[in-house]
């Protein structure tokens, strides 16, 4: 489940140990800060839906793209 509280954010409230968790919309991206396996999970689906990628802070994107 998602509420949208305002515009530029949203709160998952499925995560399995915190009562909420915020996604934050901004310049056409979606940021969480400091997302643990639950949330990066989540991202991946949100994603996946969207035909969007997730990428981390370094550069890497998730799940890994296999070695060519």
């Amino acid at each position: 489940m998602l509420t949208i509280p305002s515009p530029d954010l949203a709160a998952w409230t499925g995560h399995p140990q915190h009562a909420e968790v915020p996604f934050r919309f901004h310049g056409g991206r979606v940021t969480v800060r400091n997302p643990d396996e639950a949330v990066l999970a989540k991202m991946i689906d949100l994603a996946g839906a969207l035909d969007a990628r997730v990428q981390g802070d370094d550069g890497e994107f998730y799940p890994p793209t296999p070695p060519a």
